[in-house]
């Protein structure tokens, strides 16, 4: 453990996956159900488990660094999330990272997204997120984000995002192991060894949610790629993202990413 904080880190987790055609609403009351939590509450209650927010903070106590973690909110799938929802819980987020730039220790921010969240004024909830924080951080602060690998990837939310990795498996079982993928990356871009960008190829197709099932069918070969790229000098990350087909927007569909 290093004596002194070197780097700040913001770090916040948002979720939700977005069926347009159903007609129920997610409220600010639906995150309430399934996990609201904020700041020493949502550390203390999701450190120690199998969550991005841990190995966030894995990463957090190995190399250092100074987290100011906002809220965890984690709301069922549903429909479009209302804009209510989604402004009070991106107020705090924004709002810490406004803090941390007056007060000038704002080195990187750290997101776990799903990838497919679609509000009633925004297809693309997430490249929404994205870009309320830099017009409050501007461009240079690195931005590193998890993804459910049903993702929905859009062109916003790469031309935003310096560092994307979407979990491996479906069913999803390494969140924790994504959120220190992440955080690792970001730990270089913020000492200065690499400058990372995010690269998006997507194909106009929709895909039932089973077929990317990990442990089954054409994904294990895919994801077995995927790995053997992330071995190349200067590739970081590969996630390969079967995409929401509840999701009826402009960007719906599968992508492969690579930071």
């Amino acid at each position: 453990m290093h004596a002194t904080p070197r780097f700040t880190v913001l770090s916040a987790e948002l979720l939700h996956e977005t069926n347009t055609f159903s007609g129920l609403p997610t409220t600010l009351a639906s995150f309430a159900e399934r996990g609201l939590l904020h700041g020493e509450q949502a550390i203390a209650a999701r450190q120690a488990l199998n969550t991005e927010l841990g190995g966030f903070l894995e990463a957090a106590r190995e190399h250092g660094w100074a987290m100011v973690h906002t809220v965890s909110a984690h709301a069922q799938p549903g429909g479009r999330v209302t804009r209510q929802a989604f402004d009070e819980l991106v107020a705090p987020i924004l709002a810490a990272a406004q803090a941390q730039v007056h007060a000038g220790r704002l080195d990187g921010i750290l997101l776990a997204l799903h990838g497919a969240m679609v509000t009633e004024t925004r297809e693309d909830g997430e490249g929404e997120l994205l870009a309320r924080l830099r017009r409050v951080v501007g461009p240079r602060v690195p931005i590193a984000i998890t993804l459910d690998p049903h993702a929905n990837v859009t062109r916003q939310m790469c031309d935003l995002a310096n560092i994307m990795v979407s979990f491996k498996t479906y069913p999803h079982t390494d969140m924790r192991v994504a959120g220190r993928h992440a955080a690792d990356i970001l730990q270089r871009t913020m000492a200065g060894e690499i400058k990372p960008r995010t690269l998006r190829v997507s194909r106009p197709l929709l895909e039932e949610a089973n077929s990317g099932r990990t442990d089954i069918g054409p994904m294990v070969q895919r994801i077995a790629q995927a790995r053997e790229y992330e071995t190349t000098p200067d590739v970081f990350a590969v996630s390969v993202n079967g995409g929401f087909a509840n999701a009826d927007i402009a960007e719906v569909g599968p992508s492969v990413v690579i930071t």
